[in-house]
């Protein structure tokens, strides 16, 4: 930004990135920008010729493949070799036909010498985009594209030899190769001469040019989705010891937390369960089958014994493994704490393949129970089911992430492993940065495909629609008012008028064990109440400037059942005081939301104090809050504070869970326009 303020012919790298990103994110902005910093970005058709630089027709890319040879130069030059994995996806795009004056844009395009020229082409409706991304460098790039219209697995494995072939030539050495679990991908795998069936698994092929392992990645990803499938689909698996693994728990762990209002810490919901409408989204498959959850069903189980949930060990303990597995196939951040999601490396990396081998033996030993037309019923392994691809493909993955352990750290390539690397994330966000170059419309023809491509390799992110209803006719502002809050000057003096007439109140409960008793699964409210208080004491310990009673707040133990099994060390545990106070305002929550949904946080806070006896809380404190004003001690100021954090937790959590949609259908109805290629 230093270089807005100055004229000069020469455009330095960092201003000519900031220019192509703002630009890319909006041609507006970038007019906007450019006028009030007098002219110093360049004019939009400079940017224009930036991006003529690029061919960006379909095949490969040269440009992608001259920068690669430029940063493996660069490696060469330090002793050091580049590393790389490649990966393939295909994304809809809109059937159009477009002259551009030289060509049409729209056909089947398999890049320079192909059938391009041919008449009664078909119409694209896919874009089969490749990526490389750098194993021991930060960045990734693609490589290539090809509009298609549906390829064979003959075709797609020659297109992967082709790419390959011209990446030696750049020098990079790539070692991995990621795609989904399509089953022209499977299929392509197998021409390539690997094989994800098992049990004739094969985890990787010979590379063209060097004959080293190239090791297959299904996207973990989408292997976790098809489990999950599975499990909610079926309903039933069954593990190496006949223990029945079911997808009830899960259902009844949403059921529970719906009734009561309160959820266990997890981020499981009705949109988990009922998937059907949402199948593509990562995030439900992976929210479900988490350690969170696994501490939830477990819960409810040992501590809470509800009979609904007797009998979870199973699923416990698969839902924990697939937890486990997928951090290990996800691994990118060397400060976490957790033993699975730590980068593989040398002092880790014989432990990390032990559990990947236990993990492949606990899959292959998973059976399934089939029903069939005759109501024969027949137990059998799931990998020998019609529903194995996801379980098959986890563990191609972990067959291969230890050899690639073996072959890269052994070998002194690197001494780590991010398998985050191996992601089809990668392409996946690349999707999305064309899907949002076009505003609204995210179902690009190939026209507009290929000129977010070339934006993309030059280097920019997203860009937003240029058109408008009106254009300003002249200079006139907006009027500013101030946004400070204004600060009543009577507040704290009526926080105090009602902690006095709180005094009096025959709503006074001494007994908070008065307040649950009219729920049931009172237990369960209590416990997730405790572990509510912890994290309000967390948040109020950023505000209390008062030493004495910030130490007074905090505890090192607790009653809550469910914050004693969440605990791995870095959870906030509140004094009974606190936990004490949190009971009375759930009372107050619970009571007036029924009652209204417009009633305000601080009528509530007032409410809740008009329930409590302020002269049996802190006790230890007595002498502390002697020594301070009697209408606006700490004590008054603490309860208010902790009153408040509370109930707006709670009424924010309240009105999220309104909002919920059991069954969505938007996302369904985005992906079968995106499928009808319109």
């Amino acid at each position: 930004m230093r270089q807005l303020g100055l004229s000069s012919k020469t455009i330095s790298p960092e201003l000519r990135k900031f220019a192509l990103t703002l630009h890319f994110y909006s041609p507006n902005a970038y007019d906007y920008v450019r006028n009030i910093f007098n002219k110093s970005l360049p004019h939009p058709s400079t940017i224009r010729k930036w991006y003529a630089t690029v061919d960006g027709r379909p095949g490969l890319t040269s440009e992608s493949l001259r920068a690669i040879k430029i940063k493996v130069q660069e490696f060469q030059e330090s002793g050091k070799q580049l590393i790389g994995g490649l990966m393939l996806d295909e994304m809809c795009i809109k059937e159009n036909v477009h002259w551009t004056g030289s060509r049409y844009q729209g056909f089947i395009d398999y890049g320079p010498g192909s059938i391009n020229e041919m008449d009664n082409l078909p119409y694209a409706k896919d874009a089969l985009v490749i990526m490389v991304v750098a194993y021991n460098a930060h960045w990734k790039i693609a490589v290539g594209y090809y509009l298609i219209n549906g390829l064979s697995a003959e075709e797609k494995a020659n297109i992967i030899r082709t790419c390959l072939s011209q990446l030696h030539s750049t020098g990079i050495l790539i070692k991995s190769l990621t795609f989904d679990g399509a089953s022209s991908n499977i299929a392509m795998a197998k021409v390539l001469g690997a094989n994800i069936h098992y049990p004739y698994l094969q985890s990787s092929f010979d590379h063209p040019e060097t004959n080293e392992k190239v090791h297959l990645i299904l996207d973990p990803c989408h292997m976790l989705k098809l489990c999950r499938n599975t499990l909610g689909d079926w309903g039933l698996l069954l593990d190496n010891e006949g223990q029945q693994i079911k997808w009830s728990y899960f259902n009844a762990l949403v059921n529970i937390q719906n009734k009561t209002g309160l959820h266990l810490a997890t981020k499981i919901r009705s949109q988990h369960i009922n998937y059907t409408k949402e199948k593509m989204r990562v995030r439900l498959a992976v929210q479900t089958f988490s350690n969170s959850v696994a501490d939830a069903i477990e819960y409810c189980m040992n501590d809470l014994k509800l009979p609904e949930f007797q009998g979870a060990e199973a699923t416990i303990k698969f839902c924990r493994l697939m937890n486990n597995i997928f951090d290990v196939l996800n691994t990118r951040n060397f400060l976490s704490k957790n033993t699975y999601n730590k980068p593989i490396n040398e002092n880790n990396k014989q432990s990390i393949i032990q559990f990947m081998n236990e993990g492949i033996m606990y899959i292959e030993k998973l059976k399934c129970v089939e029903i069939r037309s005759n109501n024969e019923v027949t137990i059998k392994l799931l990998l020998q089911s019609n529903r194995r691809t996801g379980f098959e493909g986890l563990i191609l993955c972990l067959k291969s992430l230890t050899h690639l352990t073996y072959d890269i750290i052994n070998g002194g390539y690197l001494k780590f492993i991010l398998s985050y690397k191996f992601s089809q994330d990668h392409l996946e966000m690349l999707f999305s940065a064309i899907r949002s170059k076009g505003g609204f419309n995210n179902n690009p023809t190939v026209t507009q495909f290929e000129a977010a491509y070339k934006a993309l390799l030059v280097h920019a992110e997203i860009k937003s629609n240029r058109s408008a209803n009106c254009l300003a006719q002249d200079n006139t502002s907006i009027l500013k008012i101030s946004s400070l809050k204004k600060k009543s000057l009577t507040e704290d003096q009526d926080v105090v008028l009602d902690l006095l007439c709180a005094a009096g109140s025959q709503h006074i409960l001494e007994d908070e064990d008065e307040l649950l008793t009219v729920y049931q699964n009172s237990n369960y409210i209590k416990d997730v109440v405790g572990y509510i208080a912890g994290f309000v004491v967390r948040s109020i310990l950023k505000r209390i400037q008062c030493e004495v009673c910030a130490k007074e707040i905090k505890s090192h133990e607790t009653n809550s059942l469910l914050l004693n099994k969440k605990n791995r060390g870095g959870l906030t545990m509140a004094n009974a005081d606190v936990v004490s106070i949190c009971q009375v305002a759930e009372r107050t929550v619970r009571e007036y939301s029924k009652k209204s949904n417009h009633t305000s946080i601080d009528n509530l806070v007032l409410k809740s104090i008009s329930m409590l006896c302020i002269d049996k809380y802190f006790l230890n404190l007595t002498n502390h809050f002697m020594d301070q004003e009697p209408l606006n001690n700490h004590l008054i100021q603490m309860i208010r504070l902790i009153l408040k954090t509370f109930i707006t937790i709670r009424i924010h959590h309240i009105n999220t869970t309104s909002n919920e949609i059991d069954k969505r259908v938007r996302r369904l109805f985005t992906k079968l326009i995106h499928f009808q290629h319109q």
